[in-house]
């Protein structure tokens, strides 16, 4: 009984182990792939908007801040005191050379001319008739019936009517002038100001400023330079063996988009100041159109080095890595790469890549925050300069 027992539980258990084999073997069948089965298709490369570095020669250059002033400026101070009798221009208004712009009461004038003309017309008489007594002193002293010394005091008497009549006459001269300083007229053409002194009021010679007038047709701008750029602009007329004056700059005025108005150094001082490490240099600037306004404030643009080849970016295409900047090239195979640059100086929107591009490479210009490194693409060719101003990729 006991033997049969025990051989009961044997089947029961070779049977129990046999069902679990074949479940591990049903379930490792099952876990296997379908050779037959097809493979799951991958994504396709995403497209992406490019665009070719640009290479051209560029001109190195700086920009500085300064002001505006006239080639040509006039402080109009009278030359003769008196009462202002008529002021004859429009306030604000430009004058031509030579316009009479005040007029002063000139009847004290008139009258101190006509005494003259008068002593000098009574001097001359005194001329004539000395004249003549010298001729008879002569005719006389021939026949000695005048001494020596009579003959000395009338030649003195013609010299001393001479003195006089050269005297008057240089009064009567100066008295004329001053009868045309009435009549103040514009010494310059140029924009005019207000009038400080209008009708009837008193001015004084040579201290009251009637007003002031600026030249418009060319216009300077003064702005300082800094010592290593006054060096590379030095360099630059070496290269080009030409002085330093005549080199090119450029303006731009508040409100104004890039540097419209072009001119040229014109001067360049003698000395750095030692406090500063800065020289003063003038631009000067055609005033097409009256645009320029001296006292305003202007950006200059002065070219401080010789033309040459670059490779050139938009400004928003170039990104930040902590403190390194990077573009997304894209590579042979048509898939994103990282590639550190080294900026140069700006041209307009654009960066000049001093290393790290190459003539003909082509970079992700848009959509950089879905665009990884190591990531393929299907790119969308652009133009770099198409691009819109934008603030730079971060």
């Amino acid at each position: 009984m006991k033997e049969a027992l025990s051989n009961t539980v044997k089947y029961v258990s070779l049977f129990a182990l046999l069902i679990l084999l074949s479940a591990c073997q049903n379930e490792s069948q099952e876990s296997q792939p379908d050779p037959a089965a097809p493979a799951a298709s991958a994504p396709p490369p995403a497209p992406v908007a490019t665009a070719e570095v640009i290479y051209q020669q560029v001109e190195l250059s700086e920009v500085f801040t300064g002001r505006l002033e006239s080639a040509e400026q006039v402080e109009l101070r009278p030359r003769v005191s008196g009462y202002i009798e008529d002021v004859f221009f429009k306030e604000g208004s430009f004058v031509n050379e030579g316009d009479l712009l005040f007029k002063i009461d000139d009847d004290p004038f008139t009258a101190e001319v006509k005494r003259l003309e008068a002593e000098l017309k009574s001097a001359r008489a005194q001329i004539a008739l000395a004249e003549r007594d010298v001729e008879r002193a002569a005719s006389l002293k021939q026949t000695n019936a005048i001494s020596q010394e009579q003959v000395d005091n009338r030649n003195t008497q013609l010299i001393k009517a001479s003195a006089d009549a050269d005297s008057i006459e240089a009064a009567l001269q100066n008295a004329r002038l001053n009868l045309s300083y009435t009549r103040v007229v514009a010494p310059i053409s140029g924009k005019i100001s207000r009038a400080n002194i209008t009708q009837g009021n008193y001015v004084s010679q040579g201290q009251t400023i009637l007003t002031n007038l600026v030249a418009m047709n060319e216009i300077h701008a003064y702005f300082d330079v800094d010592e290593n750029t006054f060096v590379r602009l030095r360099h630059l007329a070496e290269l080009e063996q030409a002085s330093q004056l005549g080199a090119k700059a450029e303006l731009q005025l508040v409100g104004e988009t890039g540097f419209p108005h072009k001119g040229k150094i014109d001067f360049i001082d003698n000395r750095v100041d030692p406090m500063t490490g800065t020289i003063r240099v003038r631009a000067a600037f055609t005033n097409e159109g009256g645009k320029l306004t001296p006292g305003m404030f202007a950006r200059i643009r002065m070219q401080v080095g010789a033309p040459f080849d670059a490779v050139l970016v938009a400004e928003q295409v170039i990104s930040t890595d902590l403190s390194n900047k990077y573009v997304r090239l894209v590579n042979d195979q048509q898939v994103i790469e990282y590639r550190p640059v080294t900026l140069g100086e700006r041209q307009g929107n654009l960066r000049i890549i001093t290393s790290g591009l190459n003539q003909g490479d082509e970079i992700v210009v848009k959509s950089l925050h879905m665009a990884m490194p190591g990531m393929p693409i299907a790119p969308q060719k652009t133009d770099m300069l198409s691009l819109n101003d934008t603030a730079p990729a971060k």
